[in-house]
């Protein structure tokens, strides 16, 4: 039973870990068009909305995301 109480417990510490070590890349907002459009005039929402799930699944399975903030 204690061995059982053990994988358990393990289970439990490494599920937290990833969980809390996972990457966040917030959606881009309305907001963040006025932003976008100071570096690329004619960008729209459905544009900055492709390039994150671009940047999501390209990048995001093989190492950490950034925030875009932390690069522009």
């Amino acid at each position: 039973m204690n061995g059982l109480r053990n994988k358990i417990s393990l289970l439990f510490f490494v599920s937290v870990f990833l969980v809390c070590c996972a990457p966040v890349v917030i959606k881009p907002t309305m907001e963040d068009i006025d932003i976008a459009k100071k570096k690329w005039n004619d960008v729209s929402f459905d544009q900055l909305n492709m390039g994150y799930s671009l940047y999501v699944a390209k990048c995001g399975s093989c190492h950490y995301l950034y925030k875009p903030t932390n690069s522009s």
